[in-house]
């Protein structure tokens, strides 16, 4: 019940991530302001963890356990929450970048 639990929170926490992303991106149209990737990334990234929160949590409860799984189904449970844990990063990473832009000009 505790990983039902802590899949659910992470669930609802990229659902409200998606939910300002998605905000943001259309107050960006809105006020004809200029889009940044970090926003595009954002709602691509959430995106695609709802979809896959949902999966795992559904495979965790009905699959065969990790064990008994042919090697192409471990590589594949074990390589996506790496590609989403580098996309995360990466997002942060363009949000610092763009930050010290908006930045570091008001301060001179």
């Amino acid at each position: 019940m505790i990983p039902l639990t802590l899949r659910g929170t992470t669930w609802i926490l990229s659902l409200i991530s998606l939910s300002l992303a998605g905000s943001l991106y259309h107050y960006s149209h809105i006020f004809h302001l200029k889009q940044t990737p970090s926003t595009i990334i954002a709602i691509i990234v959430d995106a695609v963890a709802l979809v896959y929160l949902i999966y795992i949590t559904y495979d965790e409860y009905s699959g065969k356990p990790l064990g008994l799984r042919s090697p192409k189904a471990k590589m594949r449970l074990s390589i996506i929450p790496l590609v989403r844990f580098y996309f995360e990063k990466l997002l942060l990473l363009v949000c610092i970048i763009q930050h010290d832009r908006v930045i570091r000009p008001r301060l001179i």
